[in-house]
């Protein structure tokens, strides 16, 4: 649960800098030193900023991890909102057929759900 709202984060963080004119860059070195600073961090989202999509982390697992957890909840009625919305990025992310997504590739997620290409920034 935690990661996947993690790289969910880490995904909307980049594309709310991008919508701002911000590199992210800066903001991920920043981010890095701080206490935003984690494992998590330093692998999706430098995979994130390299745009590398596939061969990480099957993204597989974390769709059907947070699909899991969300079973449980709802058969202990325990309210689970963020697991939900990250639940929806990974569908959304596995409409797109026939590639082994690494989980960093929310980012593409975010991105179109702004209005951004799935492209770096010019």
């Amino acid at each position: 649960l935690a990661l996947v709202m993690t790289i969910q984060g880490i995904a909307e963080a980049m594309v709310f800098a991008r919508a701002n004119g911000v590199d992210f860059a800066p903001v991920f070195s920043a981010l890095a030193q701080g206490l935003a600073g984690s494992r998590m961090l330093d692998v999706f989202g430098q995979r994130m900023l390299d745009r590398a999509f596939v061969d990480g982390l099957d993204a597989s697992l974390h769709h059907k991890d947070v699909h899991i957890v969300l079973e449980t909840a709802k058969s202990s009625l325990v309210a689970m909102p963020g697991a939900a919305l990250a639940a929806q990025a990974f569908n959304a992310l596995f409409a797109e057929q026939g590639v082994r997504w690494d989980s960093s590739a929310i980012l593409k997620v975010m991105e179109a759900l702004s209005g951004f290409p799935g492209r770096a920034p010019a």
